[in-house]
This record gives C-alpha cells, sequence and structure tokens, in this order.
C-alpha cells in the first residue's frame, strides 16, 4: 500500500487530500443536532479549509502532515499574515446572474481569517477561539487514520506547549432596573415598529431558557411564533428541552409578549400562527444580526441620555449601556 501511495503524482495531492474532506463532512454531519446544523456546518467547514490552504500554500499534503507541520499550523492560526485576512465579512463567491452556482468565481477580496477575531496586541488567541481551529484539526487527522486503518499515531492528538492564552474578561450584566430603563427610554431613538422589534428581542434573550441562537433562528431559519403556547390560566410556556417539557416564563415576558402580539393584530388567545418573531414592515423578517445592528446604532445615545439621568444607579452605568449587546441583557451565555 504505502509503495503504491508513493507512487501517485504530487499533482494529484490536492484532489485526494480535498476528497477526504468531503468524506470526512459526508461522515460527521451523522454527528450534528436537527436544532442548527447550518452553524455546524459552517464552523466546521471554514476549520478544514483552513487546513488546506495552509497546506496548499506550503506545499504539503494534510493527510501527510508531522508533528512539527501541526505545530506551524497552530502558530499560523494563533497569528495569521496579514495577506491571509481582511477586514469585515465578505462573500466567498462573486455572484453572477444567469450563472449557476458553480460557475461563480471566488470573490478576490475574500480572506480565511477576520481581523477582527479575538487576538490581543500581544499575540494571544482566546482559549475558545484556538479549541475552536485546533479541535477541526485532531478530529479530521483521527477519522483519516482510522478511515485509511493507518498504524500511525494522530500528530494532533497530545497537548501543544508554551501557547499564550488571552485570558477572558468579565462581561457585564444589565441589572433589572438598568434593563427597565433601557426599555423606556428606546422610543426616544427608535421608530414605532423598531422599538416593538427591538423590545421583544430584548425581553426574549433576558427570560427565555433556550439558547438565543434556538429561540431567535438566523437568515436561513428565523424562528417562529408558535414555538410559545398560552396555558389554560394565562402563562405563556416554552418547550425548553424534551427532558424538561413546557416551562412557564416571566409574568414580565407574558405582559410584554402579549402586548407584542397584540401589536401586531394577533390574538393570543388563539393558537398562534406559523410566522417569524420578528417581521419587517415589507412581509420579510429580521434575524439576531441585524436586530443587533440596530441595537448597536441607538447605544451611544442610550449612554449619553443615561449618563444625564438623576437616578444614580443609572448614571453610573452609562458606559456599560454604551457597549449594549443582547449578552449583557441575556441570563445565560451565548454560545460560540
Amino acid at each position: 500500500m504505502a509503495d503504491r501511495l508513493a507512487q501517485i503524482d504530487p499533482a494529484a495531492h490536492p484532489f485526494i487530500n480535498i476528497w477526504y474532506v468531503d468524506r470526512y463532512v459526508n461522515w460527521i454531519a451523522h454527528n450534528w443536532g436537527a436544532e442548527n446544523p447550518h452553524r455546524q456546518y459552517h464552523s466546521c467547514i471554514m476549520g478544514l479549509e483552513k487546513m488546506l490552504n495552509w497546506s496548499f500554500a506550503h506545499g504539503l499534503s494534510l493527510v501527510d502532515w508531522r508533528r512539527n507541520d501541526f505545530e506551524n499550523y497552530a502558530e499560523f492560526v494563533l497569528n495569521p499574515p496579514k495577506a491571509w485576512t481582511v477586514y469585515g465579512q465578505q462573500a466567498r463567491f462573486v455572484q453572477e446572474p444567469g450563472v449557476a452556482f458553480e460557475g461563480w468565481s471566488i470573490n478576490p477580496v475574500w480572506r480565511p481569517f477576520l481581523d477582527s477575531r479575538s487576538i490581543g496586541d500581544d499575540g494571544e488567541i482566546e482559549k475558545n477561539v484556538w479549541k475552536r481551529e485546533i479541535r477541526c484539526a485532531t478530529q479530521f487527522l483521527d477519522f483519516y487514520l482510522k478511515d485509511t486503518s493507518a498504524s500511525r499515531e494522530n500528530v494532533a492528538a497530545q497537548p501543544l506547549a508554551d501557547l499564550a492564552f488571552k485570558q477572558p474578561k468579565a462581561i457585564g450584566f444589565l441589572t433589572d432596573a438598568e434593563l427597565e430603563w433601557v426599555l423606556k427610554s428606546l422610543p426616544n431613538f427608535l421608530g414605532v415598529h423598531e422599538f416593538r422589534i427591538i423590545e421583544m428581542y430584548l425581553i426574549m434573550a433576558r427570560y427565555s431558557g433556550r439558547r438565543l441562537w434556538s429561540v431567535m433562528g438566523n437568515a436561513r431559519s428565523p424562528s417562529h411564533l408558535d414555538q410559545f403556547n398560552r396555558r389554560s390560566d394565562g402563562r405563556w410556556v416554552e418547550l425548553r428541552s424534551a427532558k424538561d417539557g413546557w416551562l412557564p416564563l416571566s409574568p414580565h415576558f407574558d405582559e410584554v409578549f402579549g402586548r407584542y402580539l397584540r401589536y401586531l393584530n394577533i390574538d393570543p388567545l388563539h393558537p398562534l400562527p406559523s410566522i417569524p418573531i420578528f417581521p419587517k414592515d415589507d412581509r420579510s423578517s429580521y434575524y439576531p444580526k441585524a436586530l443587533g445592528r440596530i441595537l448597536v446604532s441607538v447605544r451611544d445615545a442610550l449612554a449619553d441620555s443615561a449618563a444625564g439621568s438623576d437616578d444614580p444607579e443609572i448614571s453610573s452605568a452609562s458606559e456599560k449601556i454604551r457597549g449594549l449587546t443582547v449578552m449583557l441583557v441575556s441570563r445565560k451565555p451565548v454560545p460560540v
């Protein structure tokens, strides 16, 4: 077998690597949960394509990495060259009208890394970011070795020594009083529709016991109103998990949600329709990133207003409000 592999033309190595990567993706997809496969696919593909591109750029076969190749790749992930980074999200392909997807050309501006990644000025990387990048290499190489019945060890199996991790920073949290002030102040800076949407967005983030992406969905798969049910006693409940079943939300959630439904001309006494939670005026819907941008657009004005408040609790929280995100409101961690 080794002799036959040695006879393979080096020009075929990229194909062999890509073939095994595709085989790995099809295998690992069976382990992904049904709730958010797009997120897991995207994370997997991003890691694999970095490994492939780095290997091709260095004239290496990914499936033949040695320990020093893995260590060099880990260093590359820690501090990628400027030529591999780009500011802001870029489409990977250039959409061409009338041309099928497989015929689209690669966007020349696209790069594998965003320069807004969690890397400090001293080159340290957040531990969770490193885990996400390196776990992909470890799992792929483990799959390849088992799939080919190879007897050699996984070069990525042993931990890397002397890797400096950026220490996680404590994330602030809006108190109930601060959140109440924000909600009361938002109408001063937003139109009626955007206010109702953002108010509901923050209340869901605060009181739902589920992961935010599960409650709110994403651009490809927006969540719907009918994920909530109304009990006979008037309390709103959500399906927390298969184990926990349907659990009641906060009375504050009930109050705001009822008001929100009436704003949307939906009768809360009837089963909720299967429509997006955050509809736009043009019949499309908002998704979390778009809602986050609305929040960012008004937080400086909110912070300036808070700084001038007569309430010392609110005025002292002005800088916290200036950095307002959904994470400051949520009572649970947002998944990486």
